[in-house]
């Protein structure tokens, strides 16, 4: 696959697999001055250990939701740990190209039959994805990639975080790999990938 091709398929990967973010912050922080009752920001905390903080996100690249609020800014620049749902690392990326994509000699056309693949061409082209690549892709995530918004930058929330983390020289770790949430969709029948894209298109 050419390189131009898996740059092509990255943002709907990640618009997919990075849907749900959850992290956990540790650090030895005072405790915001904020109600966080009704919010996204919780600290887990026991008497004599240093608290954790728990950040719900959305997987967006609105500026008001990836500029993060005081109060998790407050805690998340002096820990020294993350924990992402993944890490968005140069392997995790190359694997869920590659991932996506039918390498037994058959095309989406074949699995598909000429009508739905029309359709799901036409639909795709509004997402920048050239049609030789969505004739490998994998009837799962052509469904995928029509299922979620399309989007400009790519600079989710989540992706943003991981970048913060990493420029700050923190530990970051992930509760799953990419590999494990693919494999989920691998596992489905065929017959029901199809189903998701008709549906999707």
């Amino acid at each position: 696959m050419h390189n131009q091709d898996v740059l092509m398929i990255r943002r709907p990967v990640l618009a997919v697999l990075l849907a749900s973010v959850l992290f956990f912050l540790l650090a030895a922080i005072t405790q915001a001055d904020t109600d966080r009752s009704h919010g996204l920001l919780w600290e887990i905390s026991k008497t004599g250990q240093e608290p954790s903080h728990l950040f719900g996100t959305i997987h967006s690249e609105d500026h008001e939701v990836v500029a993060l609020p005081a109060p998790v800014r407050q805690v998340f620049d002096p820990t020294d740990s993350v924990v992402l749902e993944l890490l968005m690392d140069t392997e995790a990326m190359m694997y869920s190209s590659t991932a996506m994509l039918m390498l037994d000699g058959r095309s989406l056309s074949d699995v598909l039959g000429m009508p739905l693949y029309k359709q799901a061409a036409e639909a795709i082209a509004s997402r920048g994805i050239p049609e030789l690549v969505l004739n490998r892709m994998k009837p799962w995530a052509a469904a995928v990639t029509l299922s979620t918004p399309a989007l400009e930058t790519g600079q989710v929330l989540d992706l943003v975080l991981y970048q913060d983390a990493l420029q700050q020289d923190k530990a970051v770790y992930g509760l799953e790999t990419i590999r494990e949430q693919l494999d989920l969709f691998d596992t489905m029948p065929e017959s029901d990938q199809v189903i998701l894209l008709r549906d999707a298109v």
